[in-house]
């Protein structure tokens, strides 16, 4: 993972995230401390969804067709 717990907040609840094992399909993810009150997560960098659309959205701008 390439983020520290101690950067990283709740994208939903500003709270502390946890190293998370996705038992489906065995993948890392950052988790809320909080679960399952709260159900934000984070990507494997760190990206909530909210910043992967962003990302998204902006180099779908940037491209030249």
């Amino acid at each position: 993972m390439t983020n520290k717990p101690e950067n990283l907040k709740c994208p939903d609840c500003q709270g502390p995230m946890v190293s998370r094992l996705n038992k489906v399909n065995n993948t890392r993810f950052w988790g809320c401390k909080d679960y399952p009150r709260c159900k934000g997560t984070r990507d494997v960098d760190g990206l909530s969804k909210k910043d992967r659309e962003l990302l998204k959205n902006a180099d779908s701008d940037n491209s030249i067709f």
